[in-house]
């Protein structure tokens, strides 16, 4: 009779192993042990790599391990030489009507090889523009981003620029026309790189023909202009082609007599108004710097225009209330404080942050949220206020679209307010 075989047998190979003789079922009990053991272990490799991913992925993302972006700039002589020696200061990017001009240097470095790397982390987002000298070479200036292609510089032979700045004779012939000028002596010329909200690379001073030379600029730049400011008059710009110290021209600055403004800054305790700026908004150049007691005279502003004052250089948690200079009229500024609101911009249909999204409060100057749609808001006045939020982007067939979007705050003076979303999906 043959012996009846279970139908399990072979079925399973722990089954037949322990089927099977003692050494035989010991080492097939073995072998599935070990290769069930490689199998787990590869399952927890696998699992820690995918968590060292995410974990990195994270910190790039928070910017933990994301190198800081950096420029490059690269000088050199005309013949392709590179140059060492170079004095370079560091400005602001931007500019604007909350900004004096020229603004105030951000550092300076020396060039003392082929090329000289910034570092974003080193000198901040802010800083984008470069005023470079060398000995035997123009002066020059140069703009330049973090994360772009290298920014070249060519360095140029230095030139002279002559002019004269005068008080045009208007002369009555069927229609009032300039028949000449009267020289003003004693005013102050600047010859700035990047327009009347440039940097200031050369000065000089009229003589007493109203005359006046700018040594040692590099005049093939593009994006000179010149500022003259004279006692009594109001201030002045007029645009200067590329020149070189053998041209015939000599520009003309026509100037025209000009007001000045009394005013009074009134700051809170601790706050001390020597450390601030009082601006003219839409006259770079006009500013003041109050005296102990408050008191500022803003010169050379033109006859006949009210003009909103703007004061640069206040703590985050101060704001100012509106002012407005007027003819014959002393000005106060007050100085109060205010409230700090940070927060995020997201589209709360899509789920995700909004990058780049302008956001502002008022007729404040606006801030740009960061790549999380992160963004901080100061001078925020204290009381009820409504956030704003506006992004614009091009869709696949790169029509323009806008998203918009606001949410109300209530804020104190001195407050740092925390958390605040504003959604641009709403309607």
């Amino acid at each position: 009779m043959r012996p009846v075989q279970s139908r399990h047998v072979g079925a399973h190979p722990l089954w037949s192993a322990t089927c099977m003789p003692g050494p035989r079922r010991q080492r097939a009990l073995a072998d599935r042990s070990s290769e069930s053991w490689r199998r787990r272990r590869w399952l927890v490799v696998a699992l820690l790599v995918l968590g060292l991913l995410g974990a990195f992925g994270l910190s790039w993302k928070l910017g933990l391990w994301r190198p800081a972006p950096s420029a490059t700039l690269r000088i050199r002589t005309p013949g392709g030489e590179p140059s060492a020696g170079v004095e370079v200061t560091f400005f602001p990017a931007g500019f604007g009507y909350s900004q004096p001009s020229p603004p105030p240097a951000l550092g300076q470095r020396t060039l003392n090889g082929p090329e000289l790397v910034l570092r974003e982390a080193d000198f901040g987002p802010d800083v984008g523009r470069v005023r470079y000298e060398a000995p035997g070479f123009g002066i020059g200036f140069a703009s330049f981003a973090f994360g772009a292609a290298a920014t070249e510089i060519v360095l140029r032979p230095a030139q002279t620029l002559r002019g004269r700045v005068g008080e045009p004779l208007w002369t009555w012939m069927q229609g009032w026309r300039c028949t000449g000028f009267t020289p003003v002596a004693g005013a102050e010329v600047v010859l700035m790189g990047g327009g009347e909200h440039g940097l200031a690379l050369v000065h000089g001073v009229t003589g007493a023909d109203g005359s006046f030379v700018l040594d040692g600029v590099d005049g093939q730049l593009d994006g000179l202009a010149l500022r003259v400011r004279a006692p009594g008059f109001a201030i002045a710009h007029r645009e200067v082609p590329r020149f070189s110290t053998g041209a015939s021209d000599e520009p003309i600055v026509a100037v025209v007599r000009g007001a000045a403004f009394d005013g009074e800054l009134r700051t809170p305790p601790g706050l001390s108004p020597t450390s601030l700026r009082v601006l003219a908004r839409g006259l770079p150049g006009v500013e003041a710097v109050p005296a102990e007691d408050g008191s500022f005279t803003l010169h050379h502003v033109p006859v006949g225009i009210g003009v909103r004052l703007h004061v640069h250089g206040l703590p985050r948690t101060t704001a100012q209330l509106p002012a407005m200079a007027k003819v014959g009229e002393r000005t106060t500024v007050t100085i109060v404080p205010a409230g700090v609101v940070r927060g995020q911009v997201v589209d709360g249909v899509a789920r995700r942050s909004i990058a780049g999204a302008l956001v502002f409060c008022g007729s404040g100057e606006a801030v740009r949220a960061d790549a999380d749609g992160r963004f901080e808001l100061a001078h925020v006045m204290p009381g009820a206020q409504e956030l704003r939020a506006q992004h614009d982007f091009l869709d696949g067939r790169r029509r323009k679209h806008q998203q918009t979007g606001h949410t109300p705050v209530s804020v104190l003076g001195g407050q740092v307010l925390e958390g605040i979303v504003v959604d641009v999906s709403a309607k």
